[in-house]
């Protein structure tokens, strides 16, 4: 089967069905679509490949999750998933959850300086 002249819809359903070369041919024909997409994005310490392999996700869900009976196409859809998977790898990668805010205790040293009838009540540390 010639799967170049199948369009997109077509394509994608026949590789919700497990046909490999349906998915080899939606992945050839999206390639420099993601690559394109990826470029315009930049993530501190990552590589530009990581870029476009969190794009290459973002295809594969679009594949996966299409539906054809939403009357929209497959390429705005592919669209949507490969930027918002390559924005929310970004996100998740500059996240900083566990660097604290501020401190809320006073150092040892400085406590010990204090008065003894201070020491208990300016102490926030829970030891």
């Amino acid at each position: 089967m010639d799967y170049e002249i199948l369009s997109d819809a077509e394509l994608v359903e026949l590789a919700q069905k497990n046909n490999f070369d349906a998915m080899e041919t939606l992945i050839e024909r999206y390639k420099n679509f993601v690559r394109s997409k990826g470029r315009t994005y930049f993530l501190i310490g990552a590589d530009k490949e990581d870029i476009i392999q969190e794009g290459m996700i973002g295809l594969f869900k679009a594949v996966r999750d299409y539906d054809g009976s939403k009357q929209v196409q497959f390429r705005s859809f592919a669209e949507l998933c490969v930027t918002r998977q390559i924005i929310t790898a970004i996100k998740s990668a500059t996240r900083q959850k566990h660097i604290p805010v501020r401190r809320t205790s006073v150092p040892r040293r400085m406590e010990a300086s204090f008065p003894p009838a201070l020491r208990t009540s300016i102490s926030c540390s829970t030891r």
